[in-house]
């Protein structure tokens, strides 16, 4: 609906300005808040169960404080936005899978990199 996508532009302005400022800690929180408000809307119950296990195992400020992922996060949630503006879910699932696999995939290679697997 109109109010659900002006909630979710509200958030990822917000996001946007904490970005901008590297304010990890907010970045941290309104990135939560943007996928908890997404999966509230989706009535995505799993996924939103899912995000709130993943969060306790992942590193305190370890996505947010990563350049690379903060870019393209913003251009993920731009897509995410467009998609949703534009009643498009194949475009709003794409742009959220690739949110997630780039996330995912950080995460991996941030503990192979700790010899988690050896």
């Amino acid at each position: 609906t109109g109010s659900e996508l002006a909630e979710l532009s509200t958030l990822d302005r917000k996001l946007g300005t904490a970005t901008r400022t590297r304010r990890v800690t907010d970045i941290e929180r309104l990135e939560f808040e943007f996928h908890r408000a997404v999966n509230l809307i989706a009535e995505a119950r799993k996924l939103a169960w899912f995000l709130r296990t993943a969060t306790l195992y992942t590193p305190a400020r370890f996505l947010s404080s990563d350049p690379g992922w903060r870019a393209a996060m913003r251009t993920d949630h731009e897509a995410l936005l467009a998609a949703l503006r534009d009643g498009d879910a194949v475009g709003a699932r794409a742009s959220m899978s690739r949110h997630f696999t780039d996330g995912a995939d950080r995460l991996v290679k941030h503990l192979d990199d700790l010899g988690l697997w050896s």
